[in-house]
Order: C-alpha cells, then sequence, then structure tokens
C-alpha cells in the first residue's frame, strides 16, 4: 500500500468514529490497544463523528502535505487528561483543522480553523 493509504486508515482508525456522541465512551475507547501502542495512555484524542466522506473531502485537490480547514462543522469528541487511564469527555461542534497529503487526511491538528 502507499504511505498515503496507509496514514489515512490509521487517521481513520484514530480520530473517524461511527458510534453516535451518547454512545461514545472515551475510557472504553482509549483503553482499546489500538490507542496505546506503547502501554501509555494518550494524553489527548479527538474523535469525529462522521462517515469517511465528509473527512476525505476536505483534502480533495490538496497536493504535496498541507494543513486544510473544513468548510463544514463536525460533532467531536475530545477524551483528555487520564488519571490512570481515565478520561474527561467533552463534546462540541466545530470545524476541524487537519493536515492532508496527496488528497488524504493523515493527521488530526486540532479543533476548529486552521
Amino acid at each position: 500500500k502507499p504511505k498515503e493509504d496507509r496514514e489515512w486508515e490509521k487517521f481513520k482508525t484514530k480520530h473517524i468514529t461511527s458510534q453516535s456522541v451518547a454512545d461514545f465512551n472515551c475510557n472504553r475507547t482509549m483503553n482499546d490497544p489500538a490507542y496505546t501502542p506503547d502501554g501509555q495512555c494518550k494524553p489527548v484524542n479527538t474523535f469525529i463523528h462522521s462517515t469517511t466522506g465528509p473527512v476525505k473531502e476536505i483534502c480533495r485537490r490538496a497536493t504535496g502535505r498541507v494543513n486544510k480547514s473544513s468548510t463544514q462543522q463536525f460533532t467531536l469528541t475530545t477524551c483528555k487528561n487520564p488519571i490512570r487511564c481515565k478520561y474527561s469527555q467533552s463534546n462540541t461542534t466545530n470545524f476541524i483543522c487537519i493536515t492532508c497529503r496527496d488528497n488524504y487526511p493523515v493527521h488530526f491538528v486540532k479543533t476548529g480553523k486552521c
């Protein structure tokens, strides 16, 4: 697989969820081995409640490596400040800033416009 595809697959796993806000649980999700590759709790992670299409659309016509803002707002859940891997959870609706590499989202930069 090309590098972009691998990075996009990783981005989807780390940042896109099909679960509703009501069903989403930071502790259950963040303690999954996919999010703790080195056995450490990740300090913060933002999840986008969406299908992959609208997120990938942000990177359409993005050549090279560039940060892009979404034109639509997404429902987001941020898991942060773990104390012994127990997370606080906050939900917002906002634009997102992501890094695109050749039409693929590869990194979540921040909540809000770039």
